[in-house]
């Protein structure tokens, strides 16, 4: 399986702001075609961010399912993608 992906940091971020960048940026990538977000938060200071992904962002009615990434620092959204 070929996954088309973007990265997306948000390091530096307080929550309310990652969460409107997160969402716009699960918005654009359903619109370019794009399958996966990588969203790299951090350890320390974005675990209110990985809590957020991992809990809220599955309720975007865009996003399959949300994963951790290889590192405690980083979160997987895969996106639904559009039929052309």
């Amino acid at each position: 399986m070929h996954v088309n992906g973007t990265y997306l940091d948000v390091h530096g971020l307080n929550l309310e702001q990652a969460i409107s960048v997160i969402n716009k940026s699960i918005s654009q990538s359903f619109e370019n075609g794009t399958s996966l977000l990588r969203v790299n938060h951090g350890f320390n200071n974005g675990t209110k961010i990985k809590k957020w992904c991992l809990k809220e962002a599955i309720k975007n009615p865009l996003v399959i399912k949300v994963d951790n990434g290889e590192n405690e620092g980083i979160s997987l959204i895969y996106i639904k993608t559009k039929l052309f």
